[in-house]
């Protein structure tokens, strides 16, 4: 993950205004740079070759140039030329900027940021800089910042507030992608993927991509009319970002429209992960699992459980005892879409096989699956039961 000019942008929202350049905000920040007196005549030519390097942010007063502002387009043009990511002004003096370096910075895409507040000092913001380019480099800051945002008992502002410490150029509109591989993700792996997401339609400032919970983490966002679409985006995923490494059951949350349904959204990607695991679809949107989305927030309620419990408890006892695996039967399927063709090709077994075995569960808990009403009890028992697997897995 990236810290870029947008991210520094949003975080400081109410303290500094875009002048020109905005076609450059997704540049990458690395760190911080400082221009005060590198231009100073009879300094610059001391300074300029060693105090700026390529994806800094630099900050300035202009200091050198309150006698000279022709020296701003001169410093724009060389910040330009070496790399830097962007420039952000504390004009003090109240300099005129002129018209001809803000056309420079447009035709370069080279942000130029103006500060509005005196209560916005250049120390504070190398310090909160330095700390958010360690953040977006660090796998294990990012996991900690999520383990955190998905804690027992965060009210909806916090969740949003440790979203936003991720990426301070997040929109409310998002869908959560959670991509869970089959096997360890080496480094290489891991570095050829993201090289794929930044080449892709979905890279930029207002996305995310990272490690989480040994898988790959996308949040993907915009603020447009047309808000983000979860199966359009796996199919971009599927076919643009994993390329060859395919081997992952790939999730994708609902639509969302608030930052503080972030932890919701993930438990989302992340249980859907699970069931494309479990269908081996390798990739299914949380919107399509149906009457799961109705049980799976409530399936660890004592009221479930025990409702669960009272239908399967007696023939998972029965299994236990007999080793029949009726169970398995059973849930099967429901799987299956109630099919008893499909449910015997599932598992191996003749149709007739299958039929005899519910019967034996029909005995077992009073509930015969050719009646309606009670095929519909025995089908909310498992569906329960595959919500709680389901979530143990995917937390």
């Amino acid at each position: 993950m990236q810290y870029s000019v947008s991210d520094f942008a949003n975080t400081h929202h109410a303290t500094v205004r875009m002048l020109a350049g905005q076609g450059g905000l997704a540049r990458p920040v690395k760190g911080v740079g400082i221009l005060d007196y590198e231009l100073v005549p009879g300094l610059k030519n001391r300074y300029q070759r060693v105090n700026f390097e390529e994806g800094q942010l630099v900050l300035s007063t202009f200091l050198y140039a309150k006698d000279d502002p022709f020296l701003i387009g001169e410093a724009v043009k060389y910040l330009v030329a070496k790399g830097t990511s962007g420039l952000v002004i504390k004009n003090v003096f109240h300099l005129q900027i002129p018209d001809a370096a803000l056309r420079y910075a447009n035709a370069r895409n080279y942000p130029l940021l103006l500060v509005t507040s005196d209560d916005l000092f250049f120390d504070e913001v190398i310090g909160d800089i330095e700390d958010r380019v360690k953040l977006a480099s660090s796998d294990e800051t990012i996991q900690h910042e999520l383990d955190a945002m998905r804690a027992d008992g965060l009210t909806p502002p916090e969740v949003k507030e440790h979203a936003l410490r991720i990426d301070p150029s997040l929109k409310d509109e998002f869908v959560v992608m959670f991509a869970d591989p089959k096997e360890d993700l080496s480094d290489v792996t891991y570095g050829d993927i993201e090289e794929a997401y930044r080449r892709s339609d979905l890279s930029g400032p207002e996305s995310v991509f990272c490690r989480c919970d040994g898988g790959l983490l996308l949040v993907i966002s915009k603020d447009t009319e047309e808000p983000p679409d979860a199966h359009m985006l796996l199919d971009i995923v599927t076919s643009d970002v994993l390329g060859e490494a395919k081997a992952m059951s790939i999730g994708a949350s609902e639509t969302h429209y608030s930052l503080d349904e972030m932890a919701l959204a993930m438990d989302e990607a992340q249980r859907a992960s699970t069931m494309a695991d479990r269908r081996n679809e390798g990739a299914i949107a949380y919107g399509d699992l149906g009457v799961l989305r109705a049980i799976m927030p409530h399936a660890d309620s004592p009221s479930m459980k025990a409702y669960m419990n009272q239908v399967l408890g007696p023939i998972r006892e029965f299994d236990d005892e007999t080793g029949s695996h009726l169970d398995e039967t059973l849930m099967a399927y429901f799987s299956c879409d109630e099919d008893t063709s499909r449910t015997a090709a599932e598992l191996g077994q003749h149709a007739n096989t299958i039929r005899y075995r519910m019967g034996k569960v029909a005995k077992i808990t009073g509930l015969d699956y050719r009646a309606p009403s009670e095929r519909e009890q025995l089908c909310l028992a498992c569906r329960i039961a595959t919500c709680l697997d389901i979530m143990a897995v995917a937390r």
